[in-house]
């Protein structure tokens, strides 16, 4: 119990640096942008925001009952990544092509739940609904 405590802090505080580095470039962006934004950016930046908070409260329930695999980790901070930009699954997996493609060569993990599916990628997708980690 002691060792899956100290991996949770681990990826929590992984977490938070993640999000202290994603916000210092966020600033530093705004900061080269235009003074006026839109009633609609600041909406939709909002609304991102909002998603982003709530994916990140879903990982880090995740990885307190320790059902999210260090090895999905990353995958889970790219999603949290792509919320945060608006980006569709579509636009994930183009920026991910080098994980998805790892992913889909490989056949799925006989050990864990999802062990019918095709390939590893389309296991860990399942994985990621059962979990509440797949937003799309």
């Amino acid at each position: 119990m002691l060792i899956s405590y100290d991996v949770s802090s681990i990826y929590m505080k992984c977490d938070i640096i993640y999000l202290c580095i994603q916000h210092a470039n966020n600033s530093r962006k705004n900061k080269s942008m235009s003074k006026q934004p839109s009633g609609a950016n600041e909406l939709i930046s909002s609304s991102r925001m909002s998603d982003k908070a709530e994916y990140s409260a879903h990982i880090q329930e995740a990885m307190r009952y320790d059902k999210l695999r260090p090895s999905e980790y990353h995958i889970a901070m790219t999603i949290m990544h792509a919320i945060s930009h608006g980006l569709n699954k579509e636009m994930w997996e183009n920026e991910q092509q080098k994980t998805v493609n790892t992913l889909t060569n490989q056949p799925p993990d006989e050990k864990t739940p999802h062990a019918d599916v095709a390939n590893r990628y389309e296991q860990t997708i399942a994985h990621f609904k059962d979990l509440v980690l797949w937003p799309w």
